[in-house]
């Protein structure tokens, strides 16, 4: 298989990542998240995505405002930067020493259509929350936030 070319659909390995995929994930795990052209052009080697190729994908990124042209190479946008924040603090919440407490969420309401429940768990993980049995979810009393 030639570089960039598609796997047949019956090829059991993985398809290979696209080049927007490769640039930004670089630039996501990234502090600061900017690299020059240069860089960019080295890194995306290993993932088979050729000059011509990262060239064009750059373009197309900047025209779609997923990043900045900067006199250094390129930088993420401010929408992809709050994308990173948040990457981030999921890989590595800000925590405080645990002093025996409990966040605890109850949910007493019934009657929620299956879509409705699922947004709910969904926003119940997302606040890094467990579910203890139906409708009781806790954690440590641990990160550094606001309820």
């Amino acid at each position: 298989m030639r570089r960039n070319d598609p796997a047949p659909p019956d090829d059991p390995r993985p398809r290979p990542l696209s080049a927007r995929s490769v640039v930004l994930s670089l630039l996501l795990g990234t502090h600061p998240p900017e690299l020059s052209a240069r860089e960019l052009g080295r890194l995306v080697e290993g993932f088979d995505v050729g000059g011509s190729t990262l060239r064009a994908a750059l373009s197309r990124m900047v025209a779609a405002g997923d990043l900045r042209r900067t006199d250094a190479g390129y930088r993420l946008s401010d929408r992809l930067l709050e994308r990173q924040r948040r990457q981030d603090e999921s890989v590595e919440p800000r925590t405080r020493a645990w002093e025996g407490d409990w966040e605890l969420v109850v949910i007493t309401a019934t009657g929620r259509g299956p879509a409705e429940r699922a947004e709910l768990r969904t926003r119940l993980v997302a606040l890094r929350l467990a579910e203890l049995r139906e409708g009781v979810w806790l954690r440590p009393a641990n990160l550094e936030r606001g309820l």
